[in-house]
């Protein structure tokens, strides 16, 4: 499992791309063929980056943040679709 996230004073600044690039090279040295992710509902600028890059839906996963449930959608990229 790998988590990356961008501090909010470099949003806008290519920081993400570089890093879901680098994401990508790695999942295909290790020859996989697809990468797998959640996002939290809510967060539709992270959703729209995504969907950017050949995400899409394909289901959803609830989890308790302090008792709080939240739902996440996972999606889906094939890695050779660049």
């Amino acid at each position: 499992m790998r988590v990356f996230a961008v501090v909010e004073d470099w949003h806008g600044k290519g920081v993400a791309q570089e890093l879901m690039k680098a994401c990508l090279d790695e999942i295909k040295q290790q020859g996989s063929d697809a990468l797998w992710l959640d996002v939290w509902e809510r967060n539709p600028r992270v959703i729209s980056f995504y969907k950017k890059w050949g995400f899409v839906e394909a289901g959803d996963h609830t989890f308790s943040l302090g008792g709080d449930p939240q739902r996440d959608i996972v999606m889906v990229r094939a890695v050779a679709s660049e």
